[in-house]
Order: structure tokens, then sequence, then C-alpha cells
């Protein structure tokens, strides 16, 4: 009886010892399916996180190429500033395709003819044999060229002055007008516009030269009398 007692004995410490490593097996498993598992949903987050985060970083890379194209003011847009019509007062002209007055357009520029000018455009070409001059965007006949300029100095609300010669190359704006001496105006509106206005009369001999596109009129003052004689351009 002692003996078959000591067996189950044995028998029930042995079956509860491999219950126990069962049990604790079980419970390793568990552990290491639960660690795997959130091994494996930390490593989804982390792809996830970075896929957003990715996007995020095109999507700002867009949004700051597309605002930095509208809005920094280092883009080149010489021809999206303010237009002003202008006529050119000269007699021929090359007009240029590029800032650096490199080429020149196929159509010269016409004296006495309407031009679009972008004052706020105007650069100075930086290198080749033109380096020094300054550019002036303008839209001549619907195509967007460059006015070639001598001087960097501008003067009044002139676009450009080329030399001594005062009447052979300028751009003026609508509305333009200059005393070069007490006798001697010129610019495009008519010396009877409402818009002239001096500080002393009109002295007798003073002459006027308005501008206008297409042609110029040179008119002489005598005891309080305009008389003018138009000049068209050649055709």
């Amino acid at each position: 009886a002692a003996a078959d007692k000591a067996a189950a004995d044995k028998a029930a410490a042995d079956k509860a010892a491999a219950d126990k490593a069962a049990a604790d097996k079980a419970a390793a498993d568990k552990a290491a399916a639960d660690k795997a598992a959130a091994d494996k949903a930390a490593a989804d987050k982390a792809a996830a996180d970075k896929a957003a985060a990715s996007s995020n970083s095109e999507s700002a890379t867009v949004d700051s190429s597309s605002s930095s194209e509208t809005t920094n003011p280092t883009v080149d847009t010489p021809f999206a500033d303010k237009a002003v019509h202008t006529i050119y007062t000269g007699t021929n002209t090359y007009l240029y395709t590029t800032k650096e007055l490199t080429t020149i357009a196929t159509t010269p520029l016409q004296g006495k003819t309407s031009v679009i000018a972008y004052p706020d455009g105007i650069t100075k070409a930086l290198t080749g044999k033109n380096a020094g001059y300054i550019a002036i965007p303008v839209t001549y006949k619907g195509q967007n060229l460059y006015f070639k300029g001598t001087f960097e100095g501008l003067f009044s609300n002139g676009l450009y002055s080329s030399s001594s010669r005062l009447y052979s190359s300028s751009l003026y704006p609508d509305g333009y007008y200059y005393a070069l001496t007490d006798t001697v105006f010129y610019g495009v509106v008519k010396p009877t516009d409402p818009s002239v206005k001096l500080d002393a009369p009109f002295l007798n001999g003073s002459t006027w030269f308005y501008y206008f596109d297409g042609g110029l009129t040179i008119y002489s003052y005598q005891n309080n009398v305009w008389t003018g004689h138009t000049f068209l351009n050649a055709q």
C-alpha cells in the first residue's frame, strides 16, 4: 500500500510539474505572440507616420514652389507690373528679345509710335557688348520686347533720354511734358491742353513739340495764338 501511495504521489507530482511547464510554455508563447503583435503594430504605425510625413512634405514643397512662383520678388516678371502707355519720340530704333539686349527683334520700333512700357521692370544688361545699358520692357505690336537705353539715370517722369539730342530717343508717358527753356517745351500733350500748368505765361516766340502716335506737331506761340505744323511718320 505504501509503495502504491508513493507511486501515486509521484505521478501526481509529475503531472503537476508537467501542467506547470505547459502553463509556463503557454504563457511564454502568449507573451511572445503579444510582443510580436505589438512590434508589428508599432512598425505599421511608424510606416504610416513616415508615409504621412512624406506626403505632407511633398505637399509643402508644392505649395512652397507654387507660392514662390507667384509671390517671390526674385521671380523675373517684367511684363506683369505697372503698364504705362507711352509714345516713342525717336525716328527709328531696334528692340530686343531679351533683357540682356542680345537678339534684335525682327520689327524695329518706328518713331512717334505707341508703346506699352513697364517701368517697374527696368533692368540693366549685365553681360555681352550691351553690358551697362538699361533694358526697358515694352509691348509693341503684341510682342514683349526690350527697349535699349543709354543712361541709367532717368530724367523727370520720362522713361529714357539717350543724349543731348533731346528729341531723338525717348519714351514719354501719356500726359508728359517738359520745359527745356522758358520758350521751348515738348511732350505728349498739346500746349492748349487744360492739364498744362506753367508758373508764368507763354512768351512770344515759344515753341512746343507735341508728339502723338504716328507723328509730330510743332507749335509756335505769338500773341496768345498757337500755330501748328504737323509732320507724319514716313509710311
